[in-house]
């Protein structure tokens, strides 16, 4: 029985030794193969490493190919849009020009059309400047012409005579102003005034021209006519005295009127003149008088002259 377990024993033994040599063994075989194999697949992934970096190539290759084609493309629109937009800016550029052609055709056509404008409105003017001189003219010559009717044909009252009327019975001398109508068309609406005034001291500067009564005498007076106005009573005595040169002697008196020219202004005549005595004329009396130095005047002369009531000026 030891003999059996020493022979298993033995065999187990070489059995755990065979099984070491093969081990051991299979170990170094390992070892070679995989020694053996390392510059393979060291082979196998340069290979594949150089594969991938040439497809990588390949890829970056391609990308930049695409690039350029893309960007070949890209350019060559921009080039088409630009040589279109090249010719649409000469297009807006010429047709701008144009335009401004026309513009300036229309400015200066406008400007000419302007200047002509203004040389019709310079003419038209002096048309009217001329109009209405020649206007102004004819107003004046037609004033000259109607004034020059009214100064000849207008009725002019003036003092003609004083005349004298005796009456032995009452021993009293009647004396009235004779006015006369020198003009060709009648004055109308006269009103006239008549008086006396006498003393030893009495002076010219000493006329007062002031109207002592209303004996007023309204009349009217046709072309080339007379009127007698304004009668007094003068006493033998006065004249018996002034013709003995001892009293000094004076008449005065004044006539308003109307002539029959419409627009024209109320006219006025005044006299003064001292009485120095009375002579027989176709057998009537008539005052041998000479005129004051003032009060004898007609219209705008007599303006600041007293007459009336109260002496009050003419205007």
């Amino acid at each position: 029985m030891d003999e059996k377990q020493g022979g298993e024993s033995n065999n187990d033994s070489e059995s755990k030794a065979s099984h070491i040599t093969g081990s051991d063994n299979d170990a170094t075989s390992q070892k070679t193969q995989s020694v053996n194999s390392d510059p393979q697949r060291k082979i196998e992934k340069l290979e594949t490493t150089i594969k991938i970096d040439q497809w990588i190539m390949i890829g970056l290759t391609a990308a930049i190919a695409l690039a350029g084609i893309l960007q070949w493309r890209t350019l060559t629109g921009q080039l088409g849009e630009m040589h279109t937009t090249g010719i649409d800016t000469h297009d807006l550029a010429v047709a701008a020009g144009k335009q401004a052609d026309a513009a300036k055709k229309q400015s200066e056509q406008a400007k000419a059309q302007t200047n002509r404008m203004k040389d019709s409105l310079e003419r038209t003017d002096r048309l009217i400047k001329s109009t209405n001189d020649l206007a102004a003219q004819a107003r004046r010559q037609a004033d000259i012409t109607r004034e020059a009717l009214i100064t000849v044909q207008r009725a002019f009252v003036n003092l003609k005579t004083l005349n004298a009327i005796h009456f032995a019975n009452v021993q009293e001398w009647e004396v009235s102003s004779q006015w006369g109508n020198d003009g060709t068309t009648p004055a109308k609406s006269a009103l006239g005034y008549l008086q006396f005034q006498g003393d030893a001291n009495l002076t010219e500067e000493k006329l007062t021209f002031r109207d002592v009564d209303e004996n007023m005498s309204r009349f009217f007076i046709g072309p080339r006519g007379v009127e007698v106005i304004g009668k007094g009573r003068i006493q033998d005595e006065v004249i018996s005295r002034l013709q003995a040169k001892k009293i000094r002697l004076y008449a005065y008196g004044w006539v308003t009127y109307r002539d029959t020219f419409k627009g024209t202004p109320e006219h006025m005549t005044m006299f003064c003149s001292e009485i120095l005595g009375f002579r027989t004329v176709n057998n009537i009396a008539q005052g041998d008088t000479v005129a004051c130095s003032r009060h004898n005047c007609t219209d705008e002369e007599c303006s600041g002259e007293p007459y009336g009531k109260n002496a009050k000026k003419w205007k």
